[in-house]
């Protein structure tokens, strides 16, 4: 998926939805917050990732990079 290019459906899930991935998931982000220098990349991809439901991989390349990535 090239930048500017808007999520498919099979890309997102339903947000608030507790499963073992977003339990593993949850915990993959509570972890990278502890190390130094990815406290803010940590809650941007919490935000896309379980907030928002999405792995569409511009929305995860932003998340990770900031506006670089998209």
């Amino acid at each position: 998926m090239s930048s500017g290019e808007e999520a498919k459906p099979e890309d997102t899930v339903e947000p608030g939805v507790s499963t073992v991935t977003h339990r593993i998931l949850e915990r993959f982000f509570k972890e990278l917050r502890a190390v130094d220098g990815y406290h803010e990349i940590a809650d941007r991809l919490h935000k896309t990732v379980i907030e928002e439901g999405s792995y569409a991989e511009a929305n995860l390349r932003k998340a990770i990079f900031g506006d670089e990535g998209a």
